[in-house]
């Protein structure tokens, strides 16, 4: 595969992040899976606000 083409946030085995990642597999698409668990406090880091500054999912 290529360089992934854009970034998914989303929790692992969520069925919608699942969804997304299958649906790029069978596009022949990369895509990268940033871990973003909003309980643990990943939507309040900087590096996530600086994209999304309402911190929502």
């Amino acid at each position: 595969m290529s360089a992934p083409i854009g970034t998914v946030y989303g929790t692992p085995p969520h069925a919608k992040t699942q969804r997304l990642l299958a649906l790029a597999k069978y596009a022949g698409l990369e895509l990268k899976l940033s871990d973003t668990i909003p309980p643990r406090g990943d939507t309040k880091k900087p590096e996530y606000l600086a994209k999304f500054p309402l911190a929502r999912m």
